[in-house]
């Protein structure tokens, strides 16, 4: 009888685990982007001589040596940036091991998505222009090619890129 009703409790637990589980993940959405004015990230950049401003629900992390930052333009589209090492202030994340990631992605929820990175052969130049334990703030420009269209890929020009990360 004893594990009969350990057994219960635990399916009843479980189901209560996955029930919230799924209400979590599935409570925010694209209507829930916040202007994260407060948190001082912000990325701005010119796409193909369109300005936009990456200011909402934005995200950084320093975890394994790499920073990464995203954000939100208030048209959906994500920008994401990548810096391997220590972020050094006047330093060049443009090639070899510290070759930093840019991702444009365009209709991210849907089936039309797009998705632009310097991932293969384009080319971004991204400079770290002051970099402190606390913030870290620098410059980017280049080219991004459309992923996973092989022989035909659009490309993305990003110009007078600028971030400010807050790291902590």
């Amino acid at each position: 009888m004893r594990y009969f009703t350990t057994t219960k409790l635990f399916k009843t637990l479980m189901l209560a685990g996955v029930a919230f589980g799924s209400f979590a993940l599935n409570a925010c959405s694209k209507d829930d982007l916040k202007d994260d004015a407060d948190t001082r990230t912000s990325i701005s950049v010119a796409v193909n001589d369109t300005s936009k401003v990456f200011g909402l629900n934005t995200f950084t992390s320093t975890a394994n040596n790499v920073t990464v930052a995203q954000g939100y333009a208030s048209d959906g589209t994500k920008l994401s940036i990548t810096i391997p090492g220590t972020l050094v202030a006047g330093k060049s994340y443009s090639s070899g091991t510290d070759k930093a990631t840019v991702i444009y992605t365009v209709n991210e929820d849907t089936d039309k998505k797009e998705s632009y990175s310097n991932i293969n052969s384009a080319v971004v130049d991204l400079v770290v222009t002051s970099a402190t334990d606390a913030a870290a703030q620098g410059t980017f420009s280049g080219s991004l090619l459309q992923e996973n269209v092989p022989g035909n890929a659009k490309t993305k020009v990003i110009t007078n890129g600028k971030f400010n990360i807050k790291l902590k």
